[in-house]
């Protein structure tokens, strides 16, 4: 089933709610309280409902999403045609974050395993904000980094990888 998001019918954000969300998300940690104000109203609710899809492999991604309730289930497709299913988003869970910062084509599918809601901000409603307060895309990337290296971190000491493990991959952060 393909899903443009953008062209989902929107759930009634509570601004609040929304709020608190981003103030507590990596991406919009260090942003100001005007920002995050208009970071919340501009931001949309979705549910998606058990087996949709919300992004198809390679798709343009072009939002940020916060998974409110749900699961979505992560898979590739190979270049040989072999799916493989990764760890799913959980209630909780915030993914898409550098798809506002830069053009990027998702390499995975999300689907939605049971009925799933969503909050997101869409690329276009980071452009607009971005215009009024031009300083938070380089606080977003920094914010951006510092989680990428947080996470290799927590990558390679809960997997228990040693440095002769030949199948370590070097660490994201140090891209």
């Amino acid at each position: 089933m393909e899903k443009n998001i953008n062209q989902q019918q929107g759930v009634e954000s509570n601004f609040k709610q929304d709020l608190e969300i981003l103030r507590q998300t990596y991406l919009f940690a260090n942003l100001g309280s005007d920002c995050l104000k208009l970071f919340a109203m501009l931001c949309k609710r979705i549910i998606l409902v058990d087996g949709e899809t919300m992004i198809n492999q390679g798709e343009s991604l072009d939002h940020a999403f916060y998974l409110i309730n749900g699961s979505l289930q992560v898979t590739h497709l190979s270049e040989s045609g072999e799916e493989h299913v990764l760890p799913a988003f959980q209630s909780g869970d915030f993914g898409g974050g550098a798809s506002l910062l830069a053009r990027l084509t998702c390499n995975f599918k999300l689907q939605a395993r049971g009925d799933s809601q969503l909050m997101y901000i869409s690329k276009t409603a980071f452009e607009k904000i971005e215009s009024q307060f031009p300083e938070i895309r380089g606080k977003m990337a920094a914010n951006l980094v510092l989680e990428l290296a947080r996470r290799d971190l927590e990558f390679l000491f809960k997997a228990g990888k040693t440095a002769q493990d030949e199948s370590l991959m070097q660490p994201v952060s140090l891209v």
